[in-house]
Order: C-alpha cells, then sequence, then structure tokens
C-alpha cells in the first residue's frame, strides 16, 4: 500500500471517527463520513463496501495494534523476577502497561468513538476478551498460578478474581481516555499500577490521605 493509499485511508477513518462524535453508528451514512473525509464516493468504494465494512476494519486495526502493545509490555514483564512477592509484583505493576498506554493514547480519539454509546458494543466486548486472554497469560508470572491447572472451586476463585482485575483495569482506561484533559499519561500509570495492586479499601484510604 502506497503512501497516498496510506493518507486516503486514515481521511476515510478521521471522517468516520467525526461522524461518530455526534451520531450513532445505526443512524451514519455513507455521505456524512464523506463529507467529514473530503473525498468523493468514488474514492470510499475503492476502499469499502459500506460502513460496516469500514467499521470492522478500524476496530480490527487498532486490536492488532492492542495486543501487540500487550505483547510487548508481556515480555517486559516476563524480564523481572516477581517469585510471588507483593512488593515485586507492585514494581512490576508500574511498567505493566507502559506500551499498551502509549498506544492507547495515540489512538485516544479513535477509542473514545467506538467505545462511546455511538460505537460498537462488540468493540468493548472484544476488548475485554483481549484483556481477559492477557491475564491468563500473565498470571503464572505474576501470582505463580496457572489458570489450566484449576478445576472445581479454584476456578471459580480465579474467574472471580480475574474479572475484578480485569474490571478494575478497563474502567480505569475508560475513565482516563474520556477524562483526558485531567489525567495525564503518567496519571494512568500510576493509577493502573495501583489498581492492580491495591484493594479497594486500600485505594480509598490513598485517595483519603491525598486530600487531607
Amino acid at each position: 500500500m502506497d503512501f497516498r493509499s496510506i493518507n486516503t485511508r486514515n481521511r476515510i477513518f478521521r471522517g468516520f471517527i467525526k461522524v461518530l462524535e455526534e451520531k450513532r453508528f445505526s443512524e451514519c451514512t455513507t455521505s456524512d463520513i464523506l463529507n467529514y473525509a473530503e473525498i468523493s464516493k468514488k474514492t470510499f468504494y475503492n476502499y469499502y463496501k459500506n460502513k460496516q465494512e469500514l467499521l470492522e476494519d478500524l476496530e480490527n486495526e487498532l486490536l492488532v495494534g492492542l495486543w501487540e502493545a500487550l505483547e510487548t509490555d508481556r515480555a517486559e514483564l516476563q524480564k523481572i523476577e516477581i517469585n510471588n512477592s507483593t512488593q515485586k509484583i507492585r514494581i512490576a505493576a508500574k511498567s505493566a502497561f507502559n506500551s499498551t498506554l502509549e498506544y492507547c493514547d495515540l489512538h485516544r480519539e479513535e477509542l473514545v468513538s467506538l467505545l462511546s454509546s455511538n460505537g460498537d458494543i462488540s468493540f468493548h466486548n472484544e476488548i475485554v476478551r483481549i484483556a481477559n486472554k492477557e491475564f491468563d497469560l500473565r498470571c503464572p508470572h505474576l501470582f505463580n498460578i496457572d489458570p489450566k491447572t484449576c478445576t472445581g472451586p479454584e476456578l471459580s476463585t480465579y474467574a472471580v478474581f480475574k474479572i475484578i482485575y480485569v474490571d478494575a483495569i478497563k474502567n480505569a482506561l475508560i475513565l482516563w481516555l474520556t477524562h483526558y484533559d485531567d489525567m495525564t499519561l503518567t496519571d494512568i500509570k500510576s493509577l493502573t499500577a495501583l489498581v492492580q495492586t491495591s484493594s479497594p479499601v486500600e485505594l480509598m484510604k490513598i485517595l483519603s490521605q491525598k486530600q487531607n
């Protein structure tokens, strides 16, 4: 794909995201996208059959990039000796999502639009699926627990813990993406480290100490 094609495709993406800032996906039209992208109908159809194909292409690109960033972070995390030490887990947590957060920062507008009520719920569900898969891969290193060997009550306990852990990080990321002007990249790195290693009670105590 040459530079002109990349540039045109990006213009279509940008136009599409601008439409989603104002309309639900079900309500937006190809004409809306063309107006914001400032391209002709012929140019659009050189790339996509319809808006659904455009949505899938954009989401797939973002999900592939997100997964690659998580893989990079996991590789760095696995270089740190943890041995189930709480202190070492806390140290590792501070850099556990560096590449992932930088990727999200770079694609903030796309992620915010697609995760909003105007976007696509299946995209949110796919991110949750990826996050759960990533947790399963990190868990043996972080906590010396192999989910593949969990059975019965152990498996149920693991499933509940995973939901709590993944939701905490996911919600922190969404909060940062949607309150971008109030939270810096450094802020969200600190926050994700806290939610990975602290209980809700501990987090509220930390907040209370900051206010006093």
